[in-house]
């Protein structure tokens, strides 16, 4: 049989609650409190510089290039490869200037 071990020994307490009048209470109690978070911008993160027509048409065709490589270069069509790899280059530039 497995021994059951009590958790509640482990809680370490928090801080003491502050003690607020009845009067307070009953008055707070009418008013609806709304807490607004505010995500703050990781400053981490580069900036985002837009990219031009001639940068994201080497992206499409690198992206294509590998797409054929992964293939073996046979079957197929280049075609294909380069409005798949226009569909994936495009919907990652949308995600990363959205973010």
């Amino acid at each position: 049989m497995a021994k059951t071990t009590n958790n509640r020994s482990r809680v370490k307490a928090g801080p003491p609650k502050e003690k607020v009048p009845a009067a307070k209470k009953k008055a707070a109690a009418g008013k609806a409190v709304v807490e607004v978070k505010v995500k703050q911008p990781n400053s981490t993160r580069k900036p985002i510089e837009p990219v031009t027509e001639e940068q994201r048409r080497r992206m499409i065709a690198e992206a294509a290039y590998y797409r054929a490589e992964k293939r073996g270069f046979s079957g197929g069509s280049s075609v294909d490869d380069w409005i798949a790899a226009e569909s994936e280059i495009d919907a990652k530039l949308a995600r990363d200037y959205v973010s």
